[in-house]
């Protein structure tokens, strides 16, 4: 069977050219290899890797439609057995993830690129600057009296100054150690080093927290007698849901879409009340009470992990 011109072509009726299972169909049920060509167009091998590895074509549009739109739905149907119709919930996480952070990383340097010394300091407009002077020509003297940093006058390094007390002699040195290397740059170079060993490591973060956030749904209904995997599930859903929304948070602000944001946010935090609701199906009160309390534990346990966060990236930066 041909699907269409440049298309792989299908041997059905074919013994299995892998096993040589006699049974008919696409798919060898002895070893799971597809009855087709080898040789095939690029556009063929990347339409049966979309298809074959994500998907794409059968599940995609009502996995995206079911995340966005039907709070907790997908989660209810996972748990209740219907797992085929829709995308596994850790590739979808792994996926939402990835365009989030990728578009994070991807604004992110475009914004630091047209950051310059300027920005670092506060200018009083002056009728005698030309409008088409590069600010980066502010004289470094005129920045170090602005900012209270006298060394930067005189040659020396933005770096210098810098206490850190962090309450372990070692890591105290391991950080000074770092800061001086870092010291070598000029001030936005190393802001550069650091947000960006940062932002590439927040998606490890996120991942070392689910079970994190999966344990807290495990406490908070307890009662209800659900494996610990059964709430991982509904914490892989709704972080997907979450990255989605933050990814249209940060287009719709580059595109500039002003009323969007808004309706995006309330969305999102409408949406984590009706999906615990359907999930767990308890009573409004129930739910809005622990709803409130995962909210500030999860807001509690980023506060605890972003510290450690932001001293390995700046140990791993440059």
């Amino acid at each position: 069977m041909t699907r269409g011109a440049g298309a792989t072509r299908s041997h059905p009726d074919e013994p299995c050219r892998n096993c040589g299972d006699p049974t008919m169909g696409d798919f060898c049920p002895a070893c799971g290899q597809r009855k087709s060509d080898v040789r095939a167009s690029l556009a063929t091998l990347l339409h049966d890797l979309m298809e074959d590895h994500f998907g794409v074509e059968r599940r995609t549009p009502n996995t995206l439609f079911a995340l966005f739109f039907r709070p907790g739905f997908l989660s209810r149907e996972y748990l209740d057995g219907r797992v085929v119709r829709y995308l596994p919930p850790f590739r979808l996480y792994l996926a939402s993830s990835l365009v989030l952070f990728l578009l994070v990383g991807f604004l992110s340097f475009r914004g630091m690129d047209d950051v310059t010394w300027a920005d670092l300091v506060e200018q009083e407009p002056s009728a005698t600057v030309d409008a088409e002077e590069e600010v980066d020509t502010i004289p470094r003297e005129e920045v170090s009296d602005t900012l209270e940093m006298p060394w930067l006058a005189e040659g020396g390094s933005w770096q210098e100054g810098v206490e850190i007390n962090l309450g372990h002699e070692r890591l105290n040195a391991l950080v000074e150690n770092r800061i001086r290397r870092l010291g070598e740059l000029d001030p936005l170079d190393a802001i550069r080093e650091v947000v960006g060993t940062f932002l590439n490591y927040v998606p490890t973060l996120m991942f070392l927290l689910l079970p994190v956030f999966a344990g807290l749904l495990k406490l908070l209904y307890v009662h209800r007698g659900m494996y610990y995997a059964e709430h991982f599930i509904v914490v892989l859903h709704l972080h997907a849901f979450v990255f989605g929304i933050f990814a249209l948070l940060l287009l719709s602000g580059w595109i500039g879409i002003p009323f969007l944001p808004p309706l995006l946010l309330l969305w999102a935090a409408a949406y984590v009340y009706l999906a615990l609701r359907r999930v767990y199906g308890e009573r409004h009160l129930v739910t809005a009470l622990k709803y409130l309390t995962l909210g500030w534990a999860y807001l509690f346990v980023l506060i605890l992990a972003l510290p450690p966060m932001l001293i390995v990236a700046l140990l791993l930066a440059g």
